[in-house]
């Protein structure tokens, strides 16, 4: 299995790449300091916490 792909920033750029990266199978961890941003993700994606790092 590959790596997951890590995305920070899924606001109007970023939301849809994300969209497009599990539409094509990858796996997707994401970090935004905007909660709403990431809401639309929560069942589908790994959310990184705001200042929780590796």
């Amino acid at each position: 299995m590959a790596e997951p792909v890590g995305f920070v920033g899924v606001g109007r750029m970023g939301a849809p790449m994300v969209r497009r990266l599990l539409a094509h199978g990858y796996e997707v961890v994401i970090r935004d300091v905007n909660d709403a941003a990431v809401a639309p993700f929560k069942e589908q994606v790994e959310i990184r916490e705001k200042g929780g790092g590796r």
